[in-house]
């Protein structure tokens, strides 16, 4: 699976007002490190993507306060810079979360053929409205 960086994206949500939150990313804020001969990526400030089986690619968080009365009409984004990291990667698939008090082996969840077997961008959406707490 190719592996490319987001360096700039903007993320709008339409209020009443229409907010602009834009994220910038620089190459040099990622990191590789490997888990089983897989790449696990983090990106400093991000949280990894928890969907079990899922590429456990970063992800940043971002929570804005809404104003009492309002709702979230839409959110969408656009990459407006990229670029591309030379070298094929093994994107570790994300994992269930283990009790600290677990005994027994440690099962591990297979990537998801579904996703990566595809050529298509993932995940597909680049921003989402959610309740706190609500975000998978």
């Amino acid at each position: 699976m190719g592996c490319a960086s987001l360096l700039l994206a903007c993320l709008s949500l339409t209020l009443p007002d229409t907010l602009h939150y834009t994220l910038t990313f620089s190459l040099n804020e990622l990191a590789f490190d490997s888990i089983g001969g897989e790449d696990f990526v983090t990106l400093r400030g991000c949280q990894p993507i928890l969907k079990e089986g899922s590429p456990s690619l970063p992800r940043f968080p971002a929570v804005f306060v809404i104003p009492a009365g309002s709702r979230v009409g839409d959110c969408w984004g656009t990459v407006e810079q990229s670029s591309s990291i030379n070298g094929t990667f093994s994107i570790w698939p994300a994992q269930p979360p283990i009790p600290i008090s677990w005994t027994d082996t440690i099962p591990t969840i297979p990537p998801d053929s579904a996703i990566y077997n595809s050529n298509s961008a993932w995940p597909s959406t680049i921003c989402q409205a959610a309740d706190v707490g609500a975000v998978d």
